[in-house]
């Protein structure tokens, strides 16, 4: 079967395992990454130089965002044009997306060659920590083109089938960078700088392996003659622009909850909130792994109107973040103890009593974070950035924000806890609502023939004939 095949022939359940179980795999590999390259930064780079790289975040963040924001949005187009066996279309968006993300990064690459001194001296850092940064970010601007590639490459082999490819291609790249990042920071002894080059050189491995695909023709989607299209441009920022909202919202809120922490309880709290976040970020990616493997074939169905498969691959989805959800919260209501001690140095009493608290109150919120996820890469799949927006902002910013200037007036710390909690929760009754009218309104606004789910046209208008 070739690889575009996969939608189109095979059944939901097939589609479903094909495609989410590597993307879940692809993100523990990461996490365990994560985890390892936090180690060797945390050990060997010392304080200045964690300084540095924690400074310079941020940044790559944000540019990556963008880079996110362009290559989810053209995937959601290029898999509905599949769909919709547009493919002319499809390759046109493909070649013009990757235009417009080549000409972004050579513009980061620019303003960061010419800025990146000034806005670090901006920021108040001391000599040692500017040196240092400097050193870290100008290793990713002198290979930006290619190190945003591998941002944005991954969607585009995920529509075009290659959701297997793309998880050897991302376990190969973190296992290079763990490699390289004991070379360069343990053995050389380079530091921040070494750190950043481990970071490069296997993104950019990862980012020339994947295209490489692609120039070689290995996929129905191709290269085609370049056709500027401001328009689709805009359908693309659009269509892309609820995963970029979301990083953003998340930034802001995550700023203020530590203004809250730490006029409640100073840094302690900061460490106790870092146990639950990494907690939470690993839940997450494995959640968001989950969604983000089944978009592909989300945008293909709805582009070629099979709404039956499409609805049932989103169920399966569902019903996998919930079984995955639930055996996480029981296996950390039980272990939240071990879990919390596992972040925290032997000895400090006072910090691992309030992160296990923080703990044993913030997992309930585990079994409602799913629907939230799904929901959110659902309406983005299927071109409907603006309920994928309201479900992402409505948990990660504006709950959050009611709620920290609320509960912990009434319970101190606990009160930022619970804020976690209630937002997730009311994140994941919004998100049902939405479904439920999703289900109604899509395939009706999609096609003017659903007779599978029981429309007809009546005087030119859709109609439930069972109803009606």
């Amino acid at each position: 079967m070739k690889e575009i095949q996969l939608f189109r022939k095979a059944s939901s359940k097939e589609i479903f395992l094909r495609l989410a179980i590597p993307n879940i795999i692809s993100s523990i590999i990461l996490i365990l990454y994560g985890i390892i390259d936090g180690i060797f930064v945390g050990t060997y780079a010392g304080p200045e130089g964690l300084a540095a790289i924690n400074i310079c975040l941020p940044i790559i963040g944000f540019s990556v965002a963008i880079v996110n924001m362009i290559s989810i949005g053209a995937s959601v187009q290029i898999g509905i044009k599949l769909g919709e066996e547009k493919y002319s279309d499809a390759n046109n968006i493909f070649t013009f997306s990757l235009f417009i993300q080549l000409i972004y990064s050579l513009i980061i690459m620019l303003l960061g060659l010419i800025f990146a001194e000034d806005l670090f001296k901006l920021m108040g850092v001391s000599e040692i920590v500017l040196n240092y940064s400097l050193e870290y970010i100008r290793v990713h601007i002198y290979v930006m083109p290619l190190f945003m590639l591998a941002y944005g490459i991954p969607h585009y082999i995920r529509v075009a089938g290659g959701t297997m490819l793309n998880m050897y291609a991302e376990i190969s790249s973190a296992i290079l960078n763990i490699i390289l990042d004991y070379i360069f920071i343990v053995k050389f002894g380079w530091g921040a700088k070494g750190a950043a080059i481990a970071t490069c050189i296997s993104a950019v491995f990862l980012g020339i392996f994947l295209i490489s695909f692609f120039i070689r023709d290995k996929f129905d989607l191709k290269f085609s003659k370049l056709i500027v299209n401001w328009k689709e441009l805009r359908i693309i920022m659009f269509n892309g622009s609820s995963e970029f909202f979301t990083s953003i919202a998340g930034s802001i809120s995550g700023f203020i909850i530590n203004i809250v922490i730490i006029k409640l309880v100073n840094d302690l709290g900061i460490a106790a909130l870092s146990v639950v976040l990494y907690l939470e970020n690993i839940i997450m990616s494995i959640l968001f792994g989950i969604g983000d493997g089944i978009q592909p074939a989300i945008s293909y169905n709805y582009g070629s109107k099979e709404f039956k498969r499409m609805w049932e691959i989103l169920k399966y989805s569902i019903i996998m973040g919930l079984c995955i959800s639930v055996v996480v919260f029981i296996l950390v209501f039980i272990f939240k103890k071990d879990i919390a001690k596992l972040f925290i140095k032997d000895g400090n009493e006072e910090l691992l009593k309030m992160a296990i608290n923080a703990v044993k109150i913030y997992i309930f919120s585990i079994p409602f974070s799913f629907l939230s996820i799904s929901a959110s890469l659902f309406f983005t799949a299927v071109g409907k950035p603006i309920e994928s927006i309201i479900i992402s902002i409505s948990n990660t910013l504006v709950f959050k924000i009611i709620f920290i200037n609320i509960l912990p007036r009434i319970f101190g710390i606990d009160g930022v806890w619970y804020t976690l909690v209630i937002s997730t929760v009311l994140s994941f009754f919004i998100s049902m609502i939405l479904l439920y009218r999703g289900k109604k309104n899509i395939e009706l606004e999609r096609s003017g023939s659903v007779r599978d789910y029981g429309y007809k046209k009546i005087d030119g208008k859709e109609k439930n004939f069972v109803s009606s």
